[in-house]
């Protein structure tokens, strides 16, 4: 058997600050599955230190993964004319075809890394990352000893763009139409509403595959755009609601206000303007409540069944929200 080794080059959003002296060498060696793993730490970044401490504070944002494990095939052999290399295709289905596994063990780890680092130190701005990453998409290929065994797929590396063949979570593609909103959106900035940030928050934690985050930050945001909706903040019901609110003596929920309050005040309830959008926030509610309660990603339809959520129910919910927003927006005008 042969070891094979991808080594990933990875460039962090956000630095990592590690105390120790600059000449330690910062690496980890780790087994997942059936691969073995060596993170490097590279210090690429400005270094500091007190007067009273021994050790330098270095900023890392640079990290390199070898992921490892036997092979029982080798490499096929690259094709060499007049001392030249020809044929690096000939290798491309042997790494395409072990590539996956190599990507996602790295992802692995990496995320591992950076959830240590998000909340055991709370270092800021970190994400995590996924396999569809570009700085996943061509290792270097070599073996145990560091000399290269051949090369996967050539040619730039595109990697997965969200809503780029179909439209999914809002993304839209910016048309001729959108033109002169553009220009006055660079005369005059846009200063987005609270609950436009927060679905923007959602946005991103979805595609990262933050689900639990994504449907809580999609609960409050019709929370938000409802009640802002119904009690605006210079009105005569908005006074009364925040006074009762401080005092602790009103709970009203976003469904009584969509279905109930919006028929005596627009006179169409949510669910007339559209029964399925209207089931499907009560189905994120629900979710929302059991993720609040008890970290799940579940909910019990109206039979009592219990179902795990998914990225495409999520996506289905998405666009309920989106169409509850666009509703209330015309009922507010």
């Amino acid at each position: 058997m042969n070891k094979l080794v991808a080594t990933f080059e990875i460039q962090l959003p956000s630095w990592l600050l590690v105390q120790c002296s600059e000449k330690d060498d910062i690496s980890y060696n780790v087994k997942i599955a059936n691969f073995e793993v060596k993170m490097q730490l590279i210090h690429n970044g400005p270094k500091t230190k007190r007067k009273d401490e021994k050790y330098w504070t270095l900023a890392i944002s640079r990290v390199r993964i070898s992921v490892s494990r036997h092979e029982h095939v080798k490499p096929p052999p690259v094709r060499i004319t007049n001392n030249i290399v020809r044929g690096y295709s000939v290798q491309a289905d042997y790494f395409e075809e072990r590539l996956p596994e190599y990507q996602k063990t790295a992802v692995t780890a990496l995320n591992r890394l950076i959830l240590f680092f998000k909340y055991k130190l709370q270092a800021p701005l970190l994400n995590e990352f996924d396999v569809a990453d570009e700085c996943f998409m061509n290792p270097q290929w070599t073996d145990e000893y560091g000399k290269e065994v051949g090369k996967g797929m050539q040619g730039d590396m595109v990697p997965a763009i969200i809503g780029f063949s179909s439209p999914k979570f809002g993304i839209k593609k910016m048309t001729v139409s959108d033109d002169e909103a553009l220009k006055r959106a660079l005369q005059t900035p846009i200063v987005p509403e609270l609950f436009e940030e927060i679905l923007s928050d959602a946005q991103a934690a979805i595609v990262q595959n933050n689900l639990r985050r994504g449907i809580l930050e999609m609960a409050i945001v019709c929370e938000i755009a409802v009640k802002h909706a119904f009690f605006a903040k210079y009105s005569t019901a908005g006074a009364a609601y925040e006074y009762f609110e401080d005092k602790g003596r009103i709970n009203i929920s976003v469904l009584e206000l969509i279905h109930g309050a919006a028929k005596e005040a627009f006179g169409e309830s949510f669910k007339e303007f559209s029964e399925k959008a209207y089931k499907d926030i009560v189905f994120l509610f629900r979710c929302r409540n059991k993720i609040a309660h008890r970290g799940e990603i579940t909910y019990g339809d109206d039979a009592g069944i219990v179902h795990t959520v998914d990225r495409g129910e999520i996506e289905k919910w998405w666009v309920s929200v989106e169409m509850f927003l666009d509703w209330l927006k015309k009922h507010k005008s």
